[in-house]
């Protein structure tokens, strides 16, 4: 039985990295589309996790994906803004203060 207390040091990590590869990205979007009969969702949630939204976005409706899924309505209108046409479909439960915001911006334009 260790009767002594040892503090460890800090350990110094290097920060995670993640890049996309839309190539990769579109490729694995067209096999799976091809492969099913079903409705494909690319969620581009939190940014498309980190790797950019719209970009991720429109590779994988280009590539097969017929929805996409957000989490709020601002990430929606996010890629509306950004030209992005794609079904969308959202995952949170804001709806009404969601759905007025939408229907200000969309009254205003």
């Amino acid at each position: 039985m260790f009767s002594e207390t040892v503090t460890a040091a800090p350990i110094a990590t290097p920060h995670a990295y993640a890049a996309a590869d839309l190539k990769a990205l579109a490729y694995n979007t067209s096999l799976l589309a091809g492969r099913t009969s079903a409705a494909v969702m690319a969620v581009v949630k939190a940014d498309g996790f980190g790797h950019g939204a719209v970009q991720v976005a429109t590779t994988t409706l280009a590539s097969g994906a017929t929805w996409l899924g957000v989490t709020t309505c601002a990430e929606a209108l996010h890629l509306r803004d950004n030209g992005v046409t794609g079904l969308h479909y959202r995952t949170q439960l804001d709806v009404l203060i969601d759905t007025a915001r939408v229907a200000r911006r969309d009254a205003a334009a």
